[in-house]
């Protein structure tokens, strides 16, 4: 989260921006790839915390990029378990190295959906996304 709002300049008590704290932008994804690789090269770990490791479409995205730390709420621990156990990591490598060359978060959001969304949308739909 707050990589987020530092790169984007969000104020998150600013309802206008707050929105983008949940952000699929790809320049996210983009920087998360690089720090991902840096942590590989240097042969430490990288993990994510925050509203985005338990993003119902962020989660193959970040798993994509290498991470396989993921700090989430207690709450959501089911939900992501249950998500991963549906794709493989060639899909998780293939959507997140499609997030990173995407021109937008809603390139993002339905190149997702669309590749995994048969495997995934009940899930999503649990959680609200349609």
């Amino acid at each position: 989260n707050d990589l987020a709002q530092y790169t984007f300049g969000l104020d998150r008590q600013d309802p206008a921006v707050a929105h983008l704290r949940y952000s699929l932008e790809p320049a996210l994804f983009v920087m998360l790839r690089a720090i991902s690789r840096a942590a590989a090269h240097a042969q430490k770990p990288a993990s994510i915390c925050g509203d985005l490791a338990a993003h119902p479409l962020a989660v193959p995205i970040l798993v994509g990029l290498g991470y396989r730390g993921l700090s989430i709420p207690p709450t959501d621990i089911p939900f992501v378990r249950e998500l991963l156990s549906r794709v493989d990591l060639a899909d998780c490598e293939d959507v997140a190295a499609r997030a990173a060359a995407a021109t937008s978060a809603g390139e993002v959001e339905a190149m997702v959906t669309s590749r995994l969304g048969a495997r995934l949308g009940d899930l999503w739909k649990e959680r609200g996304l349609d």
